[in-house]
């Protein structure tokens, strides 16, 4: 699940706890919970192996841009790619 969709959870939660006015959080949680429903499934465009003498790893570029590592068997995904200017 995205963080994103997450915290807008999590919103939600705060909100009735406390007694709040809650409908802008269940909006965002409805939105959230679409979102995560209708998100394409991830499916991976371009792998890397790397191996060293006591571990290995794989890089993964997804066709959502995204880009994971894989050490030991523990998906992880990577910061986003700056664009622009690298400097």
């Amino acid at each position: 699940m995205k963080y994103e969709n997450i915290k807008a959870i999590q919103e939600l939660i705060k909100s009735a706890k406390f007694g709040a006015v809650i409908n802008k959080s269940i909006v965002a949680a409805e939105r959230a919970i679409d979102d995560e429903i209708n998100a394409p499934e991830r499916k991976i465009v371009q792998i890397a192996e790397s191996v060293g003498k006591a571990d290995w790893s794989f890089t993964a570029l997804c066709n959502d841009g995204t880009v994971w590592t894989c050490g030991n068997g523990i998906w992880e995904q990577l910061p986003p790619i700056p664009q622009g200017d690298a400097s």
